[in-house]
């Protein structure tokens, strides 16, 4: 089994801009992906990303556990910064999904479990914490 972590935000928030501001401060841009989100807190119209620096997720924050060290080279602050600011590098932006699911085997994935917060309630322990096969919406208005 392999983890894929699945962003989406507004398609006329994923503009150049937010691509390079994302790999500056991450140092790995959005990569497209034909995986799609079936939700009721995704649009259909969303842009769906991921961010794999070393061409698997299995060592990504985003679902990890308490006390790992994550593999995948993205500092948790750095993409906890990220997610706090993105308003400002992506105009549009009112919202961002992330889906932690384990071996997608169809295009469009459809979460057991979703639950939305606020940016300001995030913090490292809800990435750490997000179960497979699940998704977290994070609101910014």
């Amino acid at each position: 089994m392999c983890q894929t972590v699945l962003w989406a935000i507004n398609a006329h928030s994923f503009t150049e801009r937010f691509v390079a501001e994302t790999a500056s401060r991450l140092g790995v841009a959005p990569q497209d992906t034909e995986l799609r989100i079936k939700s009721s807190r995704v649009r259909s119209s969303s842009r769906h990303f991921e961010l794999v620096p070393n061409m698997c997720n299995c060592g990504s924050l985003v679902g990890l556990g308490p006390g790992k060290k994550p593999s995948d080279g993205l500092d948790p602050q750095t993409l906890i910064a990220w997610l706090h600011v993105l308003p400002s590098i992506a105009a549009h932006v009112s919202r961002i999904a992330i889906l932690n699911c384990w071996s997608p085997a169809e295009a469009e994935i459809v979460p057991r479990r979703a639950s939305g917060i606020q940016v300001s309630q995030l913090a490292e322990q809800t990435l750490r914490s997000l179960p497979g096969d699940s998704l977290l919406t994070i609101d910014y208005r």
